[in-house]
């Protein structure tokens, strides 16, 4: 079972019914599966090579490993995977060196391993095939900073744009000046090597060039980049000094015709994957195709005025289920992530009187800097918690701690895979003075 805290969260028909669907979802849909599909695109480029090199970076690496493994050991000259430090690994192949990194915060440890990874891929001619396994972390996992960057910059940086608000294509933009494997630099490094990747999207609108921080796209953000740099000038001291690195980049427009990307897994995936699975028990269930983007408390708001729209529409109640990845403004020195804060702050801009249950979970089982997967907030749990309390915890950005009082938080421990956030709500109205049956 996914989620380990069961007894403790299905407390409603609606939490329970929640925690079923991310169980059903989470087993039917998996990167093992779909890189073993896809794979079957390959079968050309793996036959018509001589030697195999496996490489892979990222939460959800080892099971896409499992999934290729099959098709390639017999020409393999060497797999390796550089997953998180915390990850449990429970499948070990003998043959595959597994690596360790950091996330969200990039260290020395990202570093070592990414070197120990490219130290195996020197010397490579042009019948070599180079698969490389890209999913949702690979910007703090796999890393070698740039000429003039130290770790402890790159980190730093990237840590005060996170907390500052800036989104996931801000943020990797940056990632891109700072590294010298990021933005199609690895695949310079990988020359004359034909290369083919397979990718887990983690970012709304399935970027390439932003997904892992596009170690095999040349970035087209290079104007892009200059913008952010000197929109955070004020709020990130230290990215001041990537302005002298940005104008030297290299601007020419590299031959990338050895490399082939293929998106083989996105969030509409999982968000499809959900719907489905309610569409088999209730009538009314909708979803947004396109993934949200935002602040959280900008989200909440706007979110709680379209489920009161559509419940006008349908003249009844009905499921929500949408995807994307919000942004949050740390105000506090707490403990939570963007999944549990949300699920506050709709909580938060729903009436006394209004029928609802909410969800918002990282699909990669940790929600910012805690050991949750998100929280679930309703009806139930408003009608427990004071306004005061709320609001205290979120200036100080604890929404962790609160839910966790109030055994509303989602445990699953890392899941071994990455598409950003799932978001399920059902929303039934106002109670009309009527007791909630929270049963």
């Amino acid at each position: 079972m996914l989620v380990k805290n069961y007894s403790d969260l299905g407390t409603t028909r609606d939490r329970k019914e929640i925690i079923d669907c991310l169980n059903h979802v989470f087993l039917t849909i998996s990167p093992s599966s779909a890189v073993e599909k896809a794979s079957k695109k390959l079968s050309n480029d793996i036959d018509e090579s001589r030697r195999i090199f496996v490489i892979g970076f990222g939460k959800a690496s080892l099971a896409m490993y499992e999934g290729i493994r099959g098709k390639v050991r017999d020409k393999l000259s060497y797999a390796g995977i550089i997953v998180p430090e915390d990850q449990e690994v429970s499948e070990k192949f003998q043959e595959l060196e597994i690596l360790r990194g950091n996330h969200p915060k990039v260290s020395e440890l990202s570093v070592r391993s990414s070197k120990a990874i490219l130290s195996h891929l020197k010397n490579l001619g042009k019948d070599d095939l180079v698969l490389v396994l890209i999913s949702g972390g690979g910007s703090s996992l796999f890393e070698i900073p740039e000429k003039g960057i130290d770790i402890e910059t790159l980190s730093s940086i990237s840590d005060c744009l996170m907390k500052n608000g800036a989104d996931i294509y801000q943020l990797n933009r940056i990632r891109q000046v700072m590294s010298s494997v990021k933005g199609g630099k690895l695949a310079d490094m990988l020359k004359p090597a034909k290369i083919r990747s397979m990718v887990i999207s983690d970012v709304t609108g399935d970027d390439l060039s932003i997904i892992a921080s596009g170690p095999l796209v040349r970035s087209s953000g290079n104007e892009e980049a200059g913008k952010i740099i000197a929109s955070y000038r004020e709020k990130c001291k230290k990215i001041a000094m990537l302005e002298k690195i940005h104008s030297m980049d290299d601007k020419e427009n590299h031959e990338m015709e050895n490399v082939e990307n293929h998106l083989i897994l996105k969030n509409y995936d999982y968000v499809e994957g959900v719907k489905d699975f309610l569409l088999r028990r209730h009538r009314n269930v909708i979803t947004f195709e396109i993934g949200v983007a935002g602040e959280v408390s900008a989200v909440a708001k706007s979110l709680t005025e379209t489920v009161r729209s559509l419940y006008s529409l349908f003249n009844g109640s009905f499921w929500l289920v949408f995807g994307g990845e919000t942004t949050v403004n740390v105000t506090g020195n707490g403990k939570g992530g963007r999944n549990q804060e949300l699920a506050l702050r709709v909580m938060d801009n729903m009436k006394g009187d209004e029928n609802f249950t909410f969800a918002s979970i990282g699909t990669d089982g940790i929600d910012g800097y805690s050991d949750a997967m998100g929280g679930i907030t309703d009806s139930k749990l408003k009608s427990e918690i004071s306004r005061a309390e709320l609001l205290e915890t979120l200036k100080n950005s604890d929404s962790n701690t609160l839910l966790t009082k109030y055994k509303s938080v989602i445990i699953t421990g890392r899941t071994g895979t990455n598409v950003s956030d799932i978001m399920i709500m059902h929303y039934c109205g106002k109670t009309g003075g009527k007791e909630i049956d929270h049963t």
